[in-house]
């Protein structure tokens, strides 16, 4: 869905300049221009960047597909097990 209309400017394009470091509304605008002409999209685009913030404070509500790719990609200590569930012996 496009966040700036001014500049065509669209919520992934937002967050991966906010994935590449930008930290404020200045450091997104600075990287991609949204919210550089009217300001209409600065609160959308601060609550793109309250949310990713939580999510870095939260690590427990990024999904588990994404943690292990974080872990694998960092050499850490993640290694996959399979788990097998067998009915209970009656």
């Amino acid at each position: 869905m496009y966040v700036c209309h001014c500049n065509v400017v669209s919520d992934h394009t937002i967050r991966a300049v906010i994935a590449d470091g930008a930290r404020d509304v200045g450091d997104v605008t600075d990287a991609c221009r949204a919210g550089g002409n009217c300001g209409g999209c600065v609160p959308a685009i601060e609550d793109l960047l309250a949310e990713a913030a939580a999510a870095v404070r939260e690590p427990a509500l990024v999904g588990l597909r994404q943690a292990a790719r974080r872990r694998l990609a960092g050499g850490g200590p993640f290694v996959p097990v399979p788990v097998v569930v067998r009915p209970a012996a009656l």
